[in-house]
């Protein structure tokens, strides 16, 4: 696939990152809280359901970003 920002480099797919999800929920009070981490190491804490999408798609435009710049590094 090419890249429709560098049309004369190859955009290569990277492969699919696994995320360890660590979260207390109390019922009683109904707070949910916890740490989401890729196999980058790269961790977003969160608290509550907001923050915990906020969190992913943060960790997931992190993970892209790093293994972007590992891809970079790599090839020069």
């Amino acid at each position: 696939m090419r890249n429709p920002m560098n049309p004369g480099k190859v955009m290569l797919m990277n492969p699919a990152q696994s995320i360890d999800i660590h979260c207390d929920i109390d019922s009683i009070e109904g707070s949910f809280r916890g740490e989401l981490k890729n196999e980058l190491g790269i961790s977003r804490s969160f608290s509550g359901w907001t923050e915990f999408a906020t969190a992913l798609m943060a960790l997931a435009r992190d993970t892209k970003t790093e293994l972007n710049k590992r891809d970079t590094t790599e090839e020069n």
